[in-house]
């Protein structure tokens, strides 16, 4: 199994010791900051690097391939039924990987927000069938996202946005 792949996280756990995955951030920004006075992170060459090949990994592929699948009527039953909930136009523009973690029972749990629509932050679970198939999209969670916390996001990590994303 590939070792956890921390994206937005490498900036988060460097600041704040003690949040160590993006994936502990359902609401979106950790305990105890200070939101009204968000503050750039500060990436290394290495972190950036990082970052961008986060982008390329299969499991992030794989999810927006099934994406584009599903926008166009050639997606699996269970990656439609589970990509419906997400509203189509959303679906369509691209998207910052905020975590990428393994699954304990297979597959990765992603954690994407959509860049045109920042109130948009999912967890999804992506399958790879047979272990080399395509990618299914089995679960998608939305975290609830208030309008300080997406600003927080956006100045904390600014780099996120110049990358094509996914």
């Amino acid at each position: 199994m590939r070792p956890w792949l921390p994206v937005a996280g490498v900036a988060m756990a460097l600041a704040m010791p003690g949040v160590a995955r993006a994936a502990d951030l359902l609401s979106c920004t950790p305990p105890g900051v200070d939101l009204a006075h968000p503050v750039a992170a500060q990436f290394t060459p290495t972190q950036m690097e990082q970052v961008r090949q986060a982008y390329v990994q299969p499991e992030v592929r794989g999810l927006r391939a099934a994406i584009t699948g599903y926008l166009g009527g050639r997606a699996d039953a269970t990656t439609a039924g589970t990509l419906a909930s997400i509203p189509r136009d959303v679906l369509g523009r691209r998207f910052v990987l905020l975590s990428d973690d393994p699954g304990s029972f297979g597959g990765a749990f992603l954690t994407v927000q959509f860049k045109d629509r920042p109130e948009r932050v999912y967890d999804i679970w992506v399958y790879r069938l047979g272990g080399s198939g395509d990618w299914e999209v089995r679960h998608v969670a939305q975290a609830t996202c208030n309008a300080i916390e997406q600003r927080w996001i956006r100045v904390r990590y600014p780099m996120l946005w110049s990358f094509p994303g996914g």
